[in-house]
């Protein structure tokens, strides 16, 4: 479920991967989504994820968004058929709520989605970055796994039994994760990626004037290394995320700024808890997020 951030609308999603799946299979797999229709939560929407759907579903098969008044009438009919098969197994719906009504109501509701592209491209629409980002499907694939990853173990967080009374009562759980966290996630990784795999950032460039070869050789290598370590400290990851964030905005707020400037902002309490840095590598830090952002 998502809920927008005065936790006043939600919507209720679910997500079914397989390509060509039938009717009958599509109307099982909607009971979830009935099953919340009929709690006394209100829904701004209903919206049904497949990976794809058999050649009977559709009256025009060029769909990508679709609700039930663009199925075929027989493919309706096996929906229908399989919602209600699949309502009556369920101990958690009422048999007395399994009618025509409730079920004819519910279906006008539901927006079918087919997301079949490349997982990979839902990163690149999550966020925004410059052509200087060359990242390739490999590396956007373990982003999309590790958001994945983040989201499935949340759901290790025991809530049963629990009652909620209204929708932002979720929030006192911490089993969520929010658009942003999702954005800064993304950033991060392309951002560490190309900054410090590829290149040194031009905004660094200011602390490394007037030294010579070998001390800008010295001085780089040392910041990517705490860097590194850093990013690498699974025991210190909601340090890093706090100094990211603040950086992030920081930057975002101050374009046109040096790294300098950005750094005498930054709170340095949160620099101190992420272990591995220095005033030198945090200005690299800063480097990294302002040439990715900024440019």
């Amino acid at each position: 479920t998502g809920v927008d951030s005065l936790g006043l609308e939600a919507w209720d999603t679910q997500s079914k991967g397989s390509a060509g799946i039938t009717p009958k299979a599509i109307g099982k797999d909607l009971v979830t989504l009935f099953k919340n229709y009929l709690s006394e939560f209100e829904f701004k929407h209903y919206i049904m994820f497949l990976g794809g759907v058999s050649q009977t579903v559709l009256l025009d098969e060029t769909l990508k968004e679709f609700t039930i008044e663009n199925v075929t009438p027989k493919a309706k009919k096996s929906i229908i058929s399989g919602l209600i098969d699949e309502s009556y197994d369920k101990e958690y719906i009422k048999k007395d709520l399994i009618c025509d009504a409730n079920i004819n109501d519910f279906l006008s509701k539901v927006l079918f989605v087919i997301g079949d592209y490349d997982i990979n491209y839902y990163i690149r629409q999550a966020i925004k970055v410059g052509d200087s980002f060359k990242i390739n499907d490999e590396y956007l694939t373990k982003i999309f796994n590790e958001i994945r990853d983040k989201q499935s173990s949340l759901k290790h967080i025991m809530t049963e039994n629990v009652i909620l009374n209204n929708f932002i009562e979720f929030e006192k759980y911490n089993k969520y994760l929010t658009s942003n966290d999702i954005k800064l996630m993304i950033l991060s990784r392309l951002i560490h990626r190309n900054g410090i795999e590829e290149s040194v950032p031009i905004s660094f460039s200011i602390l490394l004037d007037g030294r010579t070869e070998v001390e800008r050789k010295d001085l780089v290598e040392t910041c990517q290394d705490d860097i590194f370590r850093m990013l690498y400290d699974k025991n210190n990851a909601d340090a890093y995320w706090e100094l990211f964030e603040e950086v992030y905005n920081l930057t975002l707020n101050n374009i046109g700024k040096d790294i300098n400037y950005i750094y005498e902002l930054l709170d340095k309490d949160k620099v101190r808890k992420v272990t591995f840095l220095t005033f030198n590598s945090t200005k690299y830090f800063i480097s990294l997020v302002k040439d990715g952002l900024c440019k």
